[in-house]
C-alpha cells in the first residue's frame, strides 16, 4: 500500500474536522432554542425581484442598506410580503457568498408586527411617528425562539420577545439584548440561503411576452385589418379581424391571470407599478367588453338601406372602446417594461415593443393601403347583392 504524504494526511484531518464542526453547527440550531440575531430587515418581496423597489438600479442583496423605511412598511408589495433578517457578507476575502448579503432569518408574522412597531418609531414614513431620523436601511436585534428550521428555498423562522433598533451598535445583540450573537457560536455559512429559489422573474417576462404579443401585435393588427382592408369583397376583414382578436384577447386573458395571481401592486400607491396594474387592468376590462358588444350588435343594413340609429350608435363605441382600449395599451406597455427588475430585460422588452411590434404594424398598415390603392384601380366587376357584415 502506498503511503500518503503528510500533507495529503494533514488536509485530510483538516476536511474532517470542518465536517464535523459543519454538523455541530446545524444541530446546534433546533427549535425552541433561544437566541439572538441581529442584521437588515429586509421584504421577501424586495429579495424575490432582485432588485429593491424604491431603488430598481440597486441589487437587494448588494446594498440592503439603501432600502427606505417608507418603502419596507408603506409599500403594500413590500408589508405584504414576510420580512427577513439578513446576515451580512463575511469579513473574509474568497467567500462563497462573493460579498452579497445572505438570509438568514424568516419572521413569524407577530415579529413582523413588532419590527413594523419599531421602525415606526425611529424611521421616517408616511405612517411613522416620525420622531426619529432613519430613513433608509433598517436593522434590528431580535430576542427569539427558533420555530421552524425552514427548507432549503426558506430560512429558519424565529418568533421574537423583543426587537430593537440596532442601527450604529456594534454588538447589538450583547449591547441591546444581553446575550450573544447566534452567529459568534454557529458558522452562518452553514443555514443561511443565497438568493432565492423563485422563479419570479419568469413570470415578470411571462406576463410580458403575452400582453406584448396580445395587446402590442395582435390586437392592433386585427383593428387595422377592419379598418383598411374594407375594400376586399366578401367580408375578408371580417374573417381575419375575428379570429385575430379572438386569439389576441385569449393571450392578455392569461397574462392579465398572471399577474393578479403573482403581483401584489395594488397596495404600492406613487410607484410606477402601481400605475401599470391600474391602466393594465382597464385596459383588459375595456378589451373584455368587445366581445360582449360584438355579440348584441344590431344586424348591418342590407342592399341600399341606411344605417338604423342604434347601428351607427353600436358601431361608436365599439370602434371607439377598441381603439381608445390599444391606444392606453400603449401607454401601459411602454411605462411595464420601464419597471422590470432587470435592467437587461427593460432595454429587450423596449427593442421588441419598439421596433417589433412596432416595425410590423407598420409594414401592415403600409401593405393594406397599398393593397386598397392597387385594389381600387382595377375595373370594377360586376357587383352581386352584398354579403351581411358586421
Amino acid at each position: 500500500m502506498k503511503l500518503q504524504s503528510p500533507f495529503h494526511i494533514l488536509a485530510i484531518v483538516a476536511y474532517t474536522a470542518n465536517l464535523l464542526a459543519s454538523s455541530t453547527d446545524a444541530a446546534a440550531l433546533e427549535v425552541g432554542k433561544k437566541i439572538c440575531v441581529e442584521g437588515f430587515v429586509m421584504d421577501f418581496f424586495c429579495i424575490n425581484r432582485g432588485t429593491l423597489l424604491d431603488r430598481p438600479s440597486v441589487k437587494t442583496l448588494e446594498q440592503p442598506g439603501v432600502h427606505s423605511v417608507h418603502c419596507l412598511i408603506d409599500v403594500g408589495s413590500c408589508v405584504n410580503s414576510p420580512f427577513e433578517v439578513l446576515i451580512d457578507p463575511p469579513a473574509a476575502a474568497g467567500s462563497s457568498s462573493g460579498g452579497l448579503y445572505t438570509r438568514g432569518w424568516r419572521m413569524t408574522q407577530e415579529t413582523q408586527n413588532m419590527v413594523i412597531a419599531e421602525a415606526k418609531a425611529v424611521g421616517r414614513c408616511s405612517d411613522c411617528q416620525n420622531v426619529g431620523s432613519l430613513n433608509q436601511g433598517f436593522r434590528a436585534a431580535f430576542e427569539a425562539t427558533i420555530v421552524d428550521l425552514g427548507t432549503d428555498d426558506i430560512p429558519a423562522t424565529i418568533e421574537a420577545t423583543r426587537v430593537v433598533n440596532s442601527n450604529d451598535v456594534a454588538d447589538a445583540c450583547s449591547e441591546l439584548i444581553g446575550m450573544p450573537n447566534v452567529l459568534d457560536t454557529v458558522d452562518g455559512s452553514v443555514f443561511a440561503i443565497e438568493g432565492t429559489g423563485s422563479n419570479l422573474r419568469a413570470k415578470h417576462l411571462a406576463h410580458g411576452s403575452l400582453m406584448m404579443i396580445g395587446w402590442g401585435l395582435l390586437l392592433p393588427s386585427g383593428a387595422i385589418i377592419a379598418k383598411f382592408l374594407k375594400h376586399r369583397p366578401d367580408g375578408l376583414w371580417f374573417r381575419i379581424h375575428v379570429p385575430l382578436q379572438i386569439f389576441g384577447l385569449l393571450l392578455t386573458v392569461v397574462g392579465w391571470i398572471i399577474a393578479l395571481k403573482n403581483f401584489d401592486v395594488f397596495g404600492d400607491n406613487g410607484y410606477n407599478n402601481y400605475r401599470h396594474g391600474i391602466m393594465g387592468s382597464t385596459v383588459m376590462v375595456a378589451g373584455l367588453l368587445q366581445p360582449l358588444n360584438a355579440f348584441l350588435r344590431p344586424h348591418p343594413p342590407s342592399g341600399g338601406e341606411e344605417k338604423s340609429t342604434l347601428r351607427l350608435l353600436w358601431e361608436i363605441v365599439h370602434k371607439s372602446l377598441g381603439w381608445g382600449a390599444i391606444l392606453l395599451a400603449v401607454a401601459t406597455i411602454s411605462l411595464g417594461t420601464t419597471i422590470l427588475p432587470m435592467l437587461d430585460d427593460q432595454k429587450t422588452y423596449q427593442l421588441a415593443y419598439g421596433i417589433g411590434c412596432g416595425g410590423c404594424l407598420l409594414l401592415l398598415i403600409v401593405y393594406v393601403c397599398v393593397d386598397r390603392a392597387n385594389y381600387n384601380e382595377k375595373p370594377e366587376p360586376e357587383q352581386a347583392a352584398p354579403k351581411e357584415q358586421p
